[in-house]
């Protein structure tokens, strides 16, 4: 890590380095300064234009689980991922579990057959 923070002292930091750096960060179990590398790398991309790398994304919802972040912080930035890379495996992936729930959920969201069945036939059967 000490390597990464010499090339970024003499020369800048870029998205790349800020990465490394977080991910080293997330190793050792220090998830506030990962994220606060990873938020480093996401506002130096937009400054610069960029998009916002994948693993700048995944990265930043992984510290901010860790961190016991609210779970609207993480949607956020998932969103974020959605959009900027809707073609990414995570991406598609999040969106394909999230309608096969949905289509689960409506058929446990329909009322059992038996409340279908009026009084008087349960009678009879």
């Amino acid at each position: 890590m000490s390597n990464v923070q010499e090339l970024i002292d003499k020369f800048g930091p870029t998205v790349v380095a800020l990465n490394l750096m977080a991910v080293a960060q997330l190793q050792q179990k220090n998830y506030a300064d990962a994220f606060q590398r990873l938020r480093q790398a996401r506002d130096l991309a937009r400054q610069f234009g960029q998009v916002v790398p994948v693993e700048t994304l995944l990265n930043s919802m992984v510290a901010l689980q860790h961190l016991r972040k609210p779970q609207e912080i993480i949607d956020h930035i998932r969103g974020e991922l959605e959009q900027l890379h809707p073609n990414h495996a995570r991406s598609t992936k999040q969106i394909e579990m999230n309608s096969l729930f949905d289509r689960c959920k409506a058929d446990y969201d329909q009322p059992p057959r038996s409340a279908l069945v009026s009084p008087s036939t349960q009678k009879k059967l």
